[in-house]
């Protein structure tokens, strides 16, 4: 079990399937505690965002008191994974510290000083309920453009302020990974530890219609720009098979149909390649990034005075991809 400063975080392994409710902390705080409980009680006084209800769900759909950018729905997510085993219960109850949020994911935190001001960093990984599974067994798209192994992650930034009744700068910034959006699939077997890609996408889909539902529900979650970086060996027979497509299908089939603010910006960068042509890698990013991440910008709530909030939004997204969607995407 986590804990960020007051509030407790339920980590389930391969042996605390007893943990998975956990009541104590329910009995224990009144509603009114419970409503006021920020991310970090005592630092963010009602914020409304609060660890039950915010763990799979990026901060910026929340913002001040639950009511930012439009009404809280928080079991209608993708990353909420008993999302049908309590979706009526919720709806039903008065109550609702009683519902525990489970996502399949990780959380890290780290407190340091930044000057003199003491300081609070989240990462949140959250994996998608929404065509799950295992390595091998599940690659590419299905018919809802949905893909596999998609993964949100966010970094939060808490920034306490030098006066008491001034609440802390809260910044917020979300990327996606996930697997290459055509239908394309791998045969595991004993006898060959690199199975063959074999690309599915004429047979499956040749209107690429799935590829498109999933580019339209980035833009519909995250607005424009949307900077797809495809990691995947540039001059690998196997990854090439559904590298290309993959460039085909954005620069000649979607971004011909899109106005010019909102077309994909591709950009195909080869980890391997780079990491034996760069000294320096992986900074050579930081070029990359210095260009990508200000068109993207990222959430902030900015302190002003004691009740007063500057917001800043985070409009467009950054979705990494290789073939596992696992170790190259960690570089971006």
């Amino acid at each position: 079990m986590k804990k960020i400063i007051n509030n407790k975080i339920n980590e389930i392994g391969e042996a605390d399937i007893k943990d998975l409710i956990f009541r104590e902390e329910a009995e224990e705080s009144s509603d009114s505690e419970d409503e006021a409980t920020g991310f970090i009680n005592g630092s963010v006084k009602g914020s409304g965002v609060g660890v039950r209800s915010s763990m799979h769900q990026q901060l910026q759909s929340h913002g001040v008191e639950g009511k930012w950018l439009k009404e809280h729905q928080p079991f209608e997510s993708a990353f909420l994974w008993n999302h049908y085993l309590i979706k009526d219960f919720y709806r039903a109850i008065v109550k609702k510290k009683w519902v525990m949020p489970v996502i399949y994911g990780d959380l890290s935190t780290a407190n340091f000083k930044s000057d003199t001001k003491n300081c609070t960093f989240l990462l949140i990984s959250r994996r998608s309920r929404r065509y799950a599974g295992t390595r091998y067994q599940k690659r590419g798209i299905n018919d809802h453009g949905h893909v596999a192994n998609h993964v949100e992650v966010e970094q939060i930034m808490f920034i306490n302020s030098d006066q008491f009744d001034v609440k802390p700068n809260i910044t917020s910034f979300v990327q996606v990974r996930g697997s290459i959006p055509l239908f394309w699939n791998q045969v595991a077997n004993i006898h060959n530890p690199k199975p063959d890609i074999v690309l599915n996408q004429e047979q499956a889909d040749p209107g690429y219609k799935a590829t498109r539902r999933h580019f339209a529900q980035l833009l519909s979650k995250f607005s424009y720009p949307i900077h797809c970086f495809n990691l995947t060996k540039q001059f690998n027979h196997r990854e090439c098979i559904v590298a290309n497509e993959y460039n085909k299908v954005v620069n000649e089939v979607i971004n011909p149909e899109l106005p010019k603010p909102v077309k994909i910006q591709y950009i195909h960068y080869d980890v391997k390649a780079k990491k034996k042509e760069e000294r320096n890698f992986p900074f050579g990013l930081f070029g990359i990034a210095d260009k990508v991440v200000p068109s993207v910008g990222f959430f902030k709530m900015e302190s002003i005075k004691s009740q007063t909030c500057k917001v800043s939004l985070q409009r467009g997204v950054i979705r990494t991809n290789c073939i596992d969607s696992l170790d190259r995407t960690n570089f971006v």
